[in-house]
């Protein structure tokens, strides 16, 4: 009797826990599935960067946080590239935060998972024996890639080759300048990462992600750069505007780099021939007579260049010589510029770059070509100007009226000029012997007839009418005179005479 009693109470007992225990669950159930709003409570001890949150709904501790959101505004970030940097703050290039998840994250202690969940929880943090410190992560905006390469942009520079001079006669190099096109992805990965690893409260260095360009000119191949390989001088000399239009061409020559296996055109480097580009109008050819052009006179300065490249035994591409001769190197040594149609071209067939000095002083023009020297010293050579025919110029002058000139005045404007055939030969010399030689050229020059310049004819003197005479008073006519007799009566008398 006394068991069954006790075993009827021990039932009531589990029932009326097991009632207890479902009432809980239910309610723990309900309250499991349900959100959390700006009015939860968060429990104690929840803390964001060392903030304590406990005790507040989540508005006032999003007001309480306030001071890390300002400090992140104001987060600097170094961005560094090559040697210089620049600094800018986290709020300039635009950010976004996790602080709603961290709230609704700390809001959760407690408040969210099953029953047992919430109470360890909240038996833990009510009792001080656990804390909770949550973490605010900064990132990026969206738009923040387009901030960032405004920013990065002034990096981007082409680059800067290497400036090879000759001054004194030594040689100097000014060191080449790198190019740099920045990687915005690149850029924007790293800030990400540092932004990950780096605390609230700590500044940002950033090295910018670059592509680094390196020019063709560098100060290493310029040290290659040690001999003469060749030079040339001529003399100069004419009116003020040929004169000046030797200067200025060989000044845009002057400090030319020509890097193996590249050509150099003379024609491209000196035009345009206009006043504005600093030339002058002089005597130059064209149809075989002396005129008056812009740019006159160029023509000496890459007949100069020319003998230079010779004597520095680089390969020659496109050289011309004049329709008539010149007078300041031989036959066949000259190089005529005229347009696109005469024009001259060397190629750099050696292994290290060239570099061309042109000077013009005291009436003398000079280019002396710099590379590096790997011709053998007991080698020499010598070029050799070879006349094989020449042309006369046409016998009768070219006369040209002018009238304004007086009659019979006749000048000479330009003098009869025979033509030539001439070839240019090289001459190659081992320990002073000749070797070999050979044939560089062939150039025909034409002949040119004297040209007059004329005044017009005399005009005819009239002649003044004759004066009439008078006629002539008429004449007695004469007294008729015996007829003479014919001949042959004279000779048949004679006979008859002589037969008597």
């Amino acid at each position: 009797m006394k068991k069954t009693k006790f075993i009827a109470k021990i039932n009531r007992i589990c029932i009326g826990f097991a009632g207890v225990f479902c009432a809980v669950c239910i309610a723990g159930g309900l309250k499991a599935n349900a959100e959390e709003t700006d009015d939860t409570t968060i429990l104690p001890n929840v803390y964001v960067e060392g903030v304590n949150i406990g005790g507040m709904d989540i508005e006032n501790a999003r007001n309480s946080l306030s001071d890390i959101f300002d400090s992140l505004n104001t987060k600097n970030i170094t961005l560094n590239c090559e040697e210089s940097q620049v600094s800018t703050t986290l709020g300039e290039m635009g950010y976004t935060t996790n602080i709603e998840d961290v709230l609704d994250e700390a809001a959760g202690y407690g408040n969210k998972g099953n029953v047992l969940q919430r109470f360890r929880d909240t038996e833990e943090l009510t009792n001080g024996s656990k804390k909770v410190e949550l973490t605010i992560q900064p990132s990026l905006a969206d738009n923040a890639k387009e901030k960032i390469e405004e920013i990065v942009v002034q990096y981007n520079r082409e680059a800067t080759p290497a400036k090879f001079e000759i001054i004194d006669g030594t040689p100097n190099i000014t060191p080449e300048i790198n190019g740099i096109a920045v990687n915005v992805d690149g850029t924007v990965d790293a800030i990400e990462d540092a932004l990950a690893h780096a605390g609230i409260g700590d500044n940002i260095f950033v090295d910018v992600v670059c592509d680094i360009t390196s020019p063709d000119a560098t100060s290493e191949v310029f040290k290659e750069i040690t001999d003469v390989l060749g030079s040339f001088t001529t003399n100069y000399q004419g009116d003020s505007g040929r004169m000046r239009n030797v200067e200025n061409a060989t000044h845009f020559i002057d400090g030319s780099i020509v890097m193996p296996g590249e050509t150099f055109d003379v024609n491209a480097t000196i035009e345009p021939y206009t006043e504005a580009n600093g030339y002058y109008y002089a005597a130059e050819y064209s149809g075989g007579k002396v005129v008056q052009g812009l740019g006159g006179g160029i023509c000496q300065v890459s007949t100069t260049l020319y003998n230079a490249v010779l004597w520095s035994e680089l390969e020659v591409v496109q050289r011309q010589n004049h329709s008539m001769t010149v007078g300041y190197v031989e036959l066949s040594m000259d190089a005529a510029i005229a347009g696109d149609v005469k024009n001259f071209v060397f190629k750099n067939s050696s292994e290290y770059p060239i570099y061309i000095q042109g000077a013009t002083q005291d009436g003398k023009l000079t280019f002396a070509i710099y590379g590096h020297e790997t011709r053998p010293e007991n080698r020499t050579i010598e070029f050799e100007s070879r006349l094989i025919s020449t042309i006369a110029p046409p016998s009768e002058p070219i006369e040209t009226v002018d009238p304004s000139l007086a009659p019979g005045t006749r000048n000479v404007t330009q003098k009869a000029r025979n033509g030539y055939v001439a070839e240019l030969w090289k001459h190659i010399y081992i320990d002073g012997e000749l070797k070999e030689s050979v044939q560089i050229n062939t150039s025909s020059y034409n002949a040119a007839a004297e040209y007059v310049t004329v005044g017009p004819d005399a005009p005819e003197t009239p002649t003044e009418p004759e004066e009439p005479t008078e006629p002539e008073e008429p004449t007695d006519p004469e007294e008729p005179t015996d007829p003479v007799e014919p001949s042959e009566k004279v000779w048949r008398r004679f006979m008859n005479l002589f037969l008597k």
